[in-house]
């Protein structure tokens, strides 16, 4: 759908586009374990996230992925002031609904194996190589091959030093 509507971010098109390369299942919304040691690019990232339609699930994420808040805490609270439109009981949910069972469990599969057999043909993958720039496993899909987080946060503490020298 998100292609159709033209709204998928791709080559680039990158501006105002729904990047669809990081999906979390909302019984594991905790992404610390995908953080480097310096990564303030993911505590950013995260505090930018903004919900299209909430089933609910953004507060527990927001819950779960507390410890970022030691580092931006007033992003926090201006998205507990939020007035974010919770979608509940809607047309939108019966995709999910749908899916619940037997039908889902056997698409799921299909569609896992579909994955990690398209991974499996980039030689070049980063699938396995130490990183979390891709993660595939039952609760977390990330794909992110050119995980440019180390390089940013080089740039962001470059950056912070020069700052600090001028005022300190």
């Amino acid at each position: 759908l998100v292609q159709l509507l033209g709204w998928r971010r791709h080559g680039v098109k990158v501006a105002n586009r729904i990047c669809l390369s990081f999906y979390l299942a909302d019984n594991e919304l905790n992404i610390k374990s995908l953080a480097y040691p310096d990564d303030p690019y993911l505590i950013y990232w995260l505090a930018s996230l903004q919900p299209l339609a909430d089933f609910g699930t953004f507060n527990n994420l927001l819950a779960d992925n507390a410890w970022a808040q030691n580092f931006i805490p007033h992003r926090y609270l201006v998205f507990k002031a939020a007035n974010t439109q919770t979608v509940a009981n809607s047309k939108l949910i019966w995709p999910e609904q749908a899916l619940v069972g037997r039908l889902g469990d056997v698409l799921e599969y299909g569609a896992r194996r579909l994955q990690l057999f398209l991974i499996s043909r980039h030689k070049d993958s980063r699938l396995g190589d130490g990183s979390s720039a891709v993660v595939v496993s039952n609760n977390i899909l990330k794909f992110h091959e050119s995980d440019q987080r180390p390089q940013l946060a080089k740039n962001f503490r470059e950056r912070q030093q020069q700052i600090l020298a001028k005022y300190i």
